[in-house]
Order: C-alpha cells, then structure tokens, then sequence
C-alpha cells in the first residue's frame, strides 16, 4: 500500500508543476486545427512512438464523439511499435536479468 500512497503523491506533484495556461494553449490549437480542418501530425520515436499513435487515434477515432468534433491527426513513425518498444525497454530487462543472476 505505501508503493501506491507514494505513486499517487509523486503523480501529484508531477501534476501541481503544469503550466496550465502552456496546457490551454495547446487544447486551444488543438481545436483551432481541428475547427479549420487542418491535419495534425503526432511524431514519436522507439517507445514513443507507440505513445504517439495513441494520442493521433484519440483526437481523431475516439468513440462517443460526434463525427464534426474529430480531429484530422495522423501519427508520424516509420518503425513496428512492438519492436521500438521492445528497445527502448530492452536494456532494462538485460539489467534486470544480470541482478537476479549475480544475486541468485
């Protein structure tokens, strides 16, 4: 249980040190591409860009939204995200393998 009081409290405080109006700025350009019909391109790189894809099919797929409130966004990667996710979290598996092995 301290593991997720802890959680909680880092997310917290990495949430009290938003900008909002930085945030603000961002939804409002958003939406200003989204009402002027413009496309919005999402890039990411390795693991991100499995996180890129999934904010492109937010702002243009998500359900419940009616059809005019999508946005026009297309994720920007030429890599699987499988295998990009795979390295970039690779190299901690490796470390993680090395420790139970010396301290097996």
């Amino acid at each position: 249980m301290d593991a997720l009081k802890q959680y909680f409290a880092d997310e917290t405080e990495l949430m009290s040190q938003l900008d909002l109006r930085r945030v603000e700025q961002i939804i409002g350009t958003l939406e200003r591409a989204r009402s002027d019909g413009r496309r919005v391109f999402v890039f990411g790189n390795g693991g991100s860009a499995a996180t890129a894809s999934h904010l492109a099919s937010h702002l243009a797929c998500d359900l419940g939204v009616r059809e005019s409130a999508r946005a026009n966004a297309l994720p920007q990667m030429r890599v699987n995200i499988v295998p990009a996710a795979f390295g970039d979290d690779a190299p901690l598996w490796g470390a993680v393998a090395l420790a139970q092995t010396l301290t097996g």
